[in-house]
């Protein structure tokens, strides 16, 4: 680096993506010298179990046990290798800002979201609602309630969370976002028509002010290429640092994850990335996007004053 050149800050990591990587790297170093979980675990003095759950990312694998694992099949502290896979134990058991008894409402869902987000390029198609990422808190507060089945004590949890979330758009290392969503949305009469316009109003002047987000409207006639289509909202983080992917399926009850950290895996996510680019291929493009949400917000505005 040149003298005087300022250091560059570094990109922050998802914690959850550091978590699959590490397993899939862990689970790949041992298949690559020849051994079973059992045998890894007989040369690292542990029992079989830790091994199992050191290569499942639903469980956190501590630091402690990496360099044991390291030790064993006898790769040098100073290789990249033994720094690197050290490191993103200790990065993954650092606590994220969703621990914290502010946002300990916020549901299991915003949790999985926001341990994704960071240093990730987030794809997301959803027939109904707008990206929880874009709302206004007024939008928000609407939705939670709408989706309760009475009212919750964590509702505001709940907002605050999904306003918290909203953050990585921003700062010196924004996420990138596109979002395919259906125009039903965009006429949203779940919430009221005064939130609504407020919604429309915000979303036009982040698209018009932040280059790292674009969204598309799906037309209510639009043709898919051949292929499925799709059932449900979902979600697809992409890592090109990590050469990771991870897509969540939005469910009535949970989200459904799936990195692309085996061959199952793979072939899941590549079908989902499919979809994804057959919808914006469907959708319109960004010009006629933005005519679609100023046509709304003059449709709502008469309604507001009339």
């Amino acid at each position: 680096m040149p003298s005087g050149e300022p250091d560059l800050e570094p990109v922050p990591v998802s914690p959850l993506a550091a978590r699959i990587v590490l397993a899939r790297d862990l689970r790949r170093l041992r298949e690559d010298h020849g051994l079973t979980q059992e045998e890894l675990a007989a040369l690292v003095g542990r029992d079989r179990v830790a091994i199992i759950r050191a290569e499942q990312h639903k469980i956190g694998v501590s630091a402690g046990l990496v360099v044991d694992v390291l030790e064993a099949l006898k790769i040098s502290p100073d290789s990249a290798l033994y720094t690197t896979l050290v490191g993103v134990a200790r990065y993954a058991e650092r606590p994220g800002w969703w621990q914290r008894r502010a946002f300990a409402g916020m549901g299991a869902a915003q949790v999985t979201a926001a341990r994704l987000e960071q240093g990730a390029k987030i794809y997301e198609y959803n027939p109904h609602v707008l990206s929880g990422l874009l709302q206004t808190e007024e939008y928000a507060r609407f939705r939670v309630h709408a989706t309760s089945q009475s009212a919750s004590p964590s509702t505001e949890q709940v907002v605050r969370g999904r306003l918290r979330r909203q953050e990585v758009l921003h700062g010196s290392h924004p996420t990138r976002l596109t979002v395919v969503v259906e125009e039903a949305a965009i006429y949203d009469r779940v919430v009221n028509t005064r939130v609504a316009l407020g919604q429309l109003h915000h979303l036009v002047g982040i698209i018009t002010e932040q280059a790292n987000v674009d969204l598309r409207v799906l037309p209510v006639r639009a043709r898919l290429a051949d292929g499925p289509a799709p059932r449900s909202p979902f979600t697809i983080y992409r890592y090109n640092d990590l050469d990771l992917r991870v897509v969540v399926v939005d469910t009535v009850y949970k989200d459904y994850l799936v990195p692309d950290d085996d061959d199952a895996g793979q072939a899941e996510v590549r079908d989902y990335v499919e979809l994804f680019g057959r919808l914006l291929n469907a959708a319109h493009g960004p010009n006629e996007s933005m005519r679609l949400l100023q046509s709304a917000i003059k449709t709502l505005t008469a309604e507001l004053n009339s």
